[in-house]
């Protein structure tokens, strides 16, 4: 690594030894593809991170409210919903893993952003049709999961994934300050 240089296989600077012209170009370009200087410096990051871990948190009782009665109340139910969370909150962490490591910032926000956007077409929460009611007293694990799948899976799994990347945005742009 060359002292002064923005290195993209690690996504991050290297320390500042020079103090020359192309140091200033290179982090000028720096500045212009991170989403975080794009945004500004003010509480967004805090904020937006806050309320992520919000919502995330919230959308598990409000599936649990319409699930659990459908099908039964039992402990069965609660923990195929809890496998479901635990799951995706997982797979949001892959997601926003393989994502943060793309060598573009700006692509990584795009697609993040976007991939929000669309995301609101599941709005407002909750299962809207009848179809996903039991129809019979099996075993219901499966149509839980698809149920839960069907109705909150993207959303959930891009506001686990949210939080992590915004915080990777947020070091690449201040290095050694926390959110």
């Amino acid at each position: 690594i060359v002292p002064g240089w923005y290195n993209s296989e690690i996504a991050a600077w290297s320390p500042d030894t020079s103090g020359g012209e192309k140091d200033k170009q290179h982090k000028n370009q720096h500045r212009q593809e991170c989403p975080c200087h794009t945004m500004g410096r003010s509480l967004r990051f805090p904020v937006t991170i806050a309320l992520s871990a919000f919502l995330l948190f919230q959308v598990q009782p409000i599936m649990g409210r319409y699930v659990l009665p459908w099908f039964g109340g039992g402990p069965a139910v609660c923990t195929n919903c809890l496998l479901f969370f635990q799951a995706l909150l997982l797979a949001g962490y892959a997601y926003a893993n393989w994502l943060g490591s793309r060598p573009r910032l700006r692509k990584q926000s795009t697609v993040h952003i976007a991939l929000l956007l669309a995301s609101l077409v599941f709005l407002p929460i909750g299962p809207r049709a009848e179809i996903w009611r039991p129809a019979s007293s099996a075993d219901p694990s499966g149509r839980i999961l698809l149920l839960l799948a069907a109705t909150v899976g993207g959303p959930y799994l891009l506001l686990s994934a949210t939080g992590p990347l915004l915080q990777r945005w947020f070091h690449l742009a201040e290095p050694g300050r926390s959110p």
